[in-house]
């Protein structure tokens, strides 16, 4: 959370690019424009994030990764792969195979 704090002190207190910004944190531009999005989107001023704590900052800033919200992608049945990767051993089968299937 020093890194955001940064980052978001030397984009609103200083009015930095984000190069200088870069230059002057070794934080990737793609990650500073993510951060200032936030910041920008979150509502709080400088003084505000200078005052909350880490895990606060946190809950502000970042909510959908601390909310533990499990992926939409369907996992595969690794019983059922497991299983028939062992039927057919002498068939050669591969997890691709099993995978396409």
């Amino acid at each position: 959370m020093k890194q955001v704090r940064d980052v978001l002190q030397l984009y609103s207190v200083m009015n930095l690019s984000l190069r200088r910004i870069q230059g002057a944190t070794n934080v990737a531009k793609s990650t500073i424009s993510d951060y200032i999005k936030r910041y920008n989107n979150s509502g709080l001023n400088i003084k505000q994030i200078n005052i909350l704590d880490d895990d606060a900052l946190k809950l502000k800033l970042f909510p959908e990764s601390s909310s533990g919200v499990a992926s939409k992608k369907a996992m595969p049945d690794m019983n059922y792969l497991h299983k028939e990767m062992k039927l057919r051993k002498k068939t050669k089968i591969t997890l691709q195979l099993l995978w396409e299937e």
